[in-house]
């Protein structure tokens, strides 16, 4: 990401360029920075078009690739989820590859998809001429401190604790983040320091986290408020299958992390193995102290008789999910 900034302090940029990740926010942000200094003064809606429709057809791509820029030095072309980097290939990814290496210089591409293969033409075409980028999840470090460098210019503060409470509270999805701490700066008004009962009163929890209080009440046998969250969530419109994979998921992340403390991995080797954040598999770890390894097991296996029972008719899945809580909650 370091070139990707010093391309935009020189103004100087590759004819081709592929951005791919999960923290789609400062994708999006970068995209933005680099239109804007690409076109600058021109004609912004003539020398910007932007193709996102996966019914795309290659012609549409074409025609905009050959026209001339309009009272501009320069266009720009975006070609969003468009999945020309699927592991199957598409006859579209195939006529860009061929495309790409004829164009003008006036003319500048950028491609954004969340997932690539590698191993597809076009990768490996824009790879030898063109620039990539990855936008990975950031880390619970930098999110600390894009937390800390968003509230600064509103004389605003967070304690290292309450940031890290925040990441757990809302997500780490940098969107999520950022219109929360918006909310917060509102929120606290003359007050210089946001706190632990602010993030309750005015941040929308996320759905993970709602799951992962979840489990923890199902492990403590805290039937009554496993039920009330498990309301609360299908009240919040979330439906009861995704409810179910989400609780599956989570045990079973929390059993995986157990496994590989017990090898003697830490944190930060779980994580890279299971390809999650390194502070998601602590806080599966501390979660998985109120586990044994058999009532994991025990927890997967009705997940299943669960999702076996919403198959086969025995219970609707609203039902289903609801008998799984209770079963596994005790009294």
């Amino acid at each position: 990401m370091e070139g990707l900034k010093q391309q935009i302090k020189e103004k100087k940029f590759n004819n081709i360029m592929l951005f791919f990740g999960e923290e789609t926010f400062m994708l999006d942000y970068y995209v933005k920075k680099i239109v804007e200094v690409i076109i600058g003064d021109g004609e912004k809606t003539m020398n910007h078009d932007v193709f996102d429709d996966r019914k795309t057809v290659f012609s549409n791509i074409e025609d905009s690739m050959d026209t001339m820029p309009f009272f501009s030095d320069s266009r720009v072309i975006i070609l969003k989820n468009l999945g020309l980097f699927e592991k199957t290939g598409t006859n579209l990814a195939g006529l860009l590859a061929e495309k790409l290496n004829q164009l003008q210089s006036t003319t500048y591409v950028i491609l954004i998809e969340q997932t690539i293969d590698k191993r597809t033409k076009l990768y490996k075409s824009i790879h030898k001429n063109g620039y990539i980028c990855e936008f990975p999840l950031l880390g619970e470090s930098e999110l600390i401190r894009y937390i800390a460098k968003t509230l600064n210019p509103y004389g605003k503060k967070i304690e290292q604790k309450e940031a890290r409470y925040l990441i757990h509270y809302v997500g780490d999805q940098l969107t999520v983040l950022h219109n929360e701490i918006n909310k917060l700066i509102h929120y606290i008004g003359d007050s210089e320091v946001v706190t632990h009962e602010a993030i309750e009163a005015i941040c929308q929890k996320s759905v993970e986290s709602k799951i992962f209080e979840l489990v923890d009440c199902m492990g403590t046998k805290k039937r009554a408020r496993a039920l009330k969250l498990y309301h609360d969530l299908l009240s919040a419109k979330e439906p009861s299958n995704r409810i179910l994979f989400m609780l599956t998921r989570q045990f079973r992340m929390v059993y995986k992390c157990k496994l590989l403390l017990g090898e003697g991995l830490d944190s930060n080797d779980i994580g890279k193995k299971l390809k999650i954040q390194s502070f998601v598999a602590r806080k599966c770890l501390e979660q998985g102290k109120t586990f044994s390894l058999t009532a994991l097991e025990e927890a997967l296996k009705k997940c299943l008789e669960c999702e076996i029972d919403i198959r086969t008719g025995v219970f609707m899945p609203d039902l289903a999910v609801e008998q799984l809580i209770i079963r596994y909650s005790g009294i």
